[in-house]
């Protein structure tokens, strides 16, 4: 967890580096929200281990619930979980422990299986 942490410690302290790059995509017109992923690419480029979690969509919802727990100064202690099995959006069942994306891709491709989205009070 520890590359999770300095991301998430980076990100939230956003050192100058950092504000510039979210500056300098900000002119080109891209979003804020984007132009801070972006940003986080840019900064993280040279660094493999960190250019990684911030590459990796789980790894990014990690970070930022890690950036939430620094900003409130929680006294929770988070507790990571290594993936098994499928990567995040396989759509096969390759490997013992399947993706959500491949439950629902076997679920929605049996004609007799009616699937509620919506949620329901």
């Amino acid at each position: 967890m520890c590359y999770l942490n300095y991301a998430a410690q980076i990100l939230s302290d956003e050192p100058p580096e950092l504000k510039s790059l979210i500056m300098q995509n900000l002119k080109l017109g891209i979003s804020h929200s984007a132009s801070k992923i972006k940003a986080t690419k840019q900064h993280f480029e040279n660094n493999e281990a960190l250019n990684d979690i911030v590459n990796k969509s789980n790894n990014i919802l990690a970070v930022e619930y890690l950036r939430a727990l620094i900003t409130t100064k929680s006294s929770i202690i988070p507790l990571t979980i290594k993936r098994e099995g499928s990567d995040y959006n396989d759509k096969e069942f390759k490997k013992i422990y399947a993706s959500a994306s491949a439950i629902r891709e076997i679920l929605y491709s049996k004609s007799n299986i009616k699937i509620c989205t919506k949620r329901m009070l």
